[in-house]
């Protein structure tokens, strides 16, 4: 009884949970996090650049 109850629980929240996440995303995204998403990727994309060179050159 328990596995069956669980399972269908497991089947049916996910979903709603995952459309009320992908929402409050839409709307985050939409306000403020796209200039901060912008702000933090130019931060980040040089630093990500150096490393990548730089773990390509210990591999060789």
């Amino acid at each position: 009884m328990k596995n069956e109850v669980m399972s269908k629980a497991c089947a049916s929240q996910p979903v709603q949970k995952w459309k009320e996440l992908l929402a409050m995303a839409r709307i985050m995204i939409a306000r403020r996090t796209s200039i901060k998403i912008l702000v933090f990727m130019n931060e980040t994309l040089p630093w990500s650049k150096i490393y990548l060179s730089r773990s390509d050159q210990t591999k060789i």
